[in-house]
């Protein structure tokens, strides 16, 4: 460590990045969070999957977890209000919020990077209420 910093190395920096690196990448944590809090617990664990799978991971995979910004969250809803439906957009602010929060609490990430992002659209309510006969049908 004496070496390091005799180099111009900040050696808290250096163990920081190793220790990012041995906790793997954002794609296999999404792995472990979809196992370990939502298959077999949740009844929305299939949203989940579908969350991480097709904008999570594609994004954010290859990043270590303490990688991530509020600003990559940003970019990342943003790009998806353009591109996804405002309901997909929703979720998966709700999903990432989740996995920060779940990966916080066994010291994956310092932070959730999601606390403090609104919503990038705001959720429309619905336009009509089923009829008693309607309700009753169902």
């Amino acid at each position: 460590m004496l070496a390091d910093a005799d180099n111009g190395i900040d050696p808290i920096e250096r163990l920081e990045k190793a220790a990012t690196v041995r906790r793997g990448t954002i794609a296999e944590l999404a792995e472990a969070f979809l196992e370990h809090h939502c298959r077999g617990r949740l009844q929305s664990a299939g949203k989940a999957e579908w969350i991480m799978r097709d904008y999570v991971v594609p994004k954010f995979g290859d990043y270590a977890p303490k990688q991530v910004t509020r600003r990559d969250v940003i970019g990342l809803l943003d790009d998806l209000k353009k591109r996804a439906t405002m309901t997909a957009t929703l979720d998966t602010r709700k999903w990432l919020s989740v996995f920060f929060n779940w990966a916080l609490e066994r010291e994956y990430v310092d932070f959730n990077p999601v606390s403090g992002v609104r919503p990038p659209v705001k959720s429309k309510p619905r336009e009509r209420v089923l009829s008693l006969e309607e309700a009753r049908a169902v």
